[in-house]
């Protein structure tokens, strides 16, 4: 029997606390119970839903939240970006306030990463920490706001930082209600199953790649397990003991990031992609004795999961100093995390020059596959 045949209950950890998983078949059908686990005496609970949310799911959440003696407010959060506006949580804060929501109490947010990175960054603050349970309605939001949330944004700012220090106490990935399919949020989620297990080490690779070809060809059980490894994989990165470790839960992002206003209509799963893509081969003139296997073998992983080379024209002076740009946000050193071997990803300085040069390789090849795609038989 597949190990998620049956809602599978797992605790994953994270700093300060640990989140409590439930994923399978019906598994929204657990949700009220394990929600009253983390909260103690069921009172109130907000039912934050994206815009746009399937309304059966959030009726079935809210009748889960009902039957367990919970309280039920509504609150309709806005649908993509616009959730993790500065003007959108002040609106969250609002609606907690006049729900009389008290650190007893629970926030549950039901939508996509955008929406559920917003509710736990406000849950997080009001009353010094309200619960705050997941329903993720796509993969992407299954995988990343759990580990790492999405930042809120302030209007006009070019350098978005208000990042909280809070994470779900309780998770709920029904898979009857997941879309496994080739959407840009389940392509986002392959991306960082194979960025989770290029950090994690040789079994987590090997397993990934052995369901590579069932995930692309969208089978759901081999897609809903490997985002219950995934989950692991970035719990345990992101509360490693070791200082040096916790870097590598953003393995390819600041180059994905530098990417997005370079290469907007891509999509952020392939994005992501090229950023693993080409922190590889970075490392390989960066960090000492560096695994060049390993490129090769990260190659092939992202193939088999649907994320071929992207085929674009870049300025590589624009990509080299938007990657700089990201960097420097958050530290005042060029430094990017990346892979010396499977399993071993850390932060490294990274020289102009060096930076300079495979931009220039990245954006040669690149072009060389828009040529490719423009051939009568490309």
């Amino acid at each position: 029997m597949s190990e998620i045949d049956t809602v599978t209950k797992r605790s994953v950890p994270f700093p300060g606390g640990m989140c409590n998983v439930r994923l399978g078949h019906g598994a929204l059908s657990v949700l009220g119970g394990s929600l009253a686990a983390c909260t103690g005496r069921p009172r109130r609970a907000l039912l934050a839903c994206e815009a746009g949310a399937d309304g059966e799911v959030r009726e079935l959440v809210r009748r889960q939240l009902t039957d367990a003696g919970y309280e039920v407010r509504p609150f309709e959060v806005a649908a993509g970006e616009g959730a993790r506006s500065l003007g959108a949580c002040e609106d969250l804060f609002r609606s907690l306030a006049e729900a009389g929501v008290t650190s007893d109490d629970a926030v549950v947010a039901v939508g996509g990463a955008d929406a559920l990175s917003a509710c736990v960054f406000c849950a997080g603050l009001w009353c010094g920490g309200v619960t705050c349970a997941f329903v993720p309605t796509d993969l992407a939001a299954a995988v990343e706001p759990v580990a790492r949330p999405r930042v809120v944004y302030l209007p006009g700012s070019s350098a978005d930082l208000l990042r909280g220090s809070t994470y779900p106490r309780l998770l709920v990935a029904d898979l009857d209600r997941l879309p496994v399919d080739g959407s840009p949020a389940s392509l986002l989620a392959r991306a960082y199953m194979a960025s989770a297990a290029m950090a994690a080490g040789e079994r987590q690779l090997g397993e990934l790649a052995s369901a590579a070809d069932a995930i692309a060809a969208l089978d759901v059980e081999a897609t809903g397990s490997a985002v219950l490894e995934c989950l692991r994989s970035r719990g345990r990165l992101s509360n490693s003991n070791a200082v040096a470790v916790r870097p590598s839960l953003r393995y390819g992002l600041p180059v994905a990031e530098a990417l997005e206003g370079l290469v907007p209509d891509a999509g952020r799963g392939r994005l992501l992609a090229e950023g693993l893509r080409f922190s590889a081969r970075l490392a390989a003139g960066v960090v000492d004795e560096p695994d060049v296997d390993l490129i090769f073998a990260q190659d092939a992983l992202l193939d088999r999961l649907g994320l071929p080379e992207l085929a674009c024209e870049v300025d590589p002076g624009r990509l080299a100093g938007r990657i700089r740009e990201v960097c420097l946000r958050e530290s005042n050193r060029v430094m990017l995390p990346l892979p010396s071997a499977i399993g071993k990803v850390r932060l490294a300085s990274v020289p102009d020059d060096v930076l300079a040069e495979h931009a220039e390789a990245w954006c040669a090849a690149r072009a060389r596959n828009v040529a490719r795609a423009a051939e009568p038989n490309g």
